[in-house]
């Protein structure tokens, strides 16, 4: 007897839940119908509202704003560019500076170790300059 009992409250319960879940998609159905039909009231209504002097203002507004913008990037951009190149530049002459420096005291050091080993080769030589 409980469980004929229970049986019927579950069937009542499931198909109350089933009306109720038909209706929310009811529901969600009417809500995308009425959405669509606000997007082509809100178009049609757009379409006959004609070019106001205000909205041509603010359109040029808008696009000198942009157009100055646009500009002060570039030439931003362009600072931004000559400013790292000047960077590099200087780096490059800094290394290129220790090189040759580098390159100056290893030739001096070069004949300084020849001059000696000229010196040591010709130590019992006498040389005469004969002008």
């Amino acid at each position: 007897m409980i469980n004929v009992i229970m049986a019927i409250v579950l069937v009542i319960i499931l198909s109350y839940y089933i009306t109720l879940k038909e209706n929310y998609d009811n529901y969600l159905n009417d809500i995308e119908n009425s959405e669509k039909l606000m997007v082509n009231f809100c178009n049609k209504l757009r379409s006959l509202d004609g070019v106001s002097d205000k909205n041509i203002i603010y359109k040029n507004f808008y696009e000198d704003k942009i157009k100055k913008n646009q500009n002060e990037i570039t030439s931003l951009k362009n600072e931004i560019d000559k400013i790292s190149k000047n960077n590099i530049n200087k780096i490059i002459k800094k290394k290129n500076n220790h090189k040759l420096n580098t390159h100056n005291k290893a030739k001096k050091q070069l004949d300084v170790i020849n001059k000696s080993k000229e010196n040591i080769v010709s130590n019992n030589k006498v040389k005469i300059n004969l002008n």
